[in-house]
């Protein structure tokens, strides 16, 4: 029997621009969950890959913009995440268009790396604009039409007011198969 293909896929935002500099940046924090804490960190997908485990994913794919690929990932992100013992570190830009055609695009291109019947964890904290929004509905539409196990839908709610962030999976929200029931 083949293994399920076990996928986290999060989203990467450019962050607070810093009016001094003009340079985009996250502050960084501590996350929590599950009980676990987190390093000090700038990126949720750090503190989940942290506190999950890397080897608990086959594939780490991370959707950017062109803009928050160049300031935040090829940089920083994705060596963080291969120091955690990550090794299939993806990228897919998506572009900036807010139209419906490049919603669309950004929902096909995202479709392109997920198979049939693969378990899905995916981090909605830092996405762009709305594709929250729209991911939220592949979320729904990858259940169905591929079979796809949601494992979580985790969201970090960053406060600068608190130490901690929790880290909220929303994964039951999402849960289809049991609103039918």
């Amino acid at each position: 029997m083949k293994d399920i293909p076990r996928i986290y896929l999060s989203f990467l935002g450019l962050g607070t621009k810093n009016e001094n500099t003009g340079e985009y940046d996250y502050r960084p924090t501590i996350y929590e969950l599950n009980g676990r804490k987190s390093k000090q960190t700038k990126f949720v997908q750090v503190a989940e890959v942290e506190i999950l485990g890397s080897s608990r994913f086959d594939n780490i794919i991370i959707v950017a913009t062109q803009k928050s690929y160049d300031t935040h990932f090829k940089n920083n992100l994705k060596h963080q995440l291969m120091e955690l013992g990550a090794k299939n570190i993806t990228h897919i830009i998506i572009s900036e268009d807010m139209s419906a055609k490049g919603q669309w695009e950004w929902f096909e291109k995202i479709l392109d790396y997920i198979d049939y019947g693969t378990s899905l964890s995916v981090d909605l904290t830092h996405g762009y604009r709305s594709i929250p929004i729209v991911f939220s509905a592949a979320i729904t539409f990858l259940q169905k039409s591929r079979n796809i196990k949601i494992e979580a839908v985790y969201y970090g709610a960053y406060d600068k007011n608190r130490e901690l962030a929790p880290i909220i999976d929303m994964k039951e929200f999402f849960m289809i198969n049991e609103w039918a029931e």
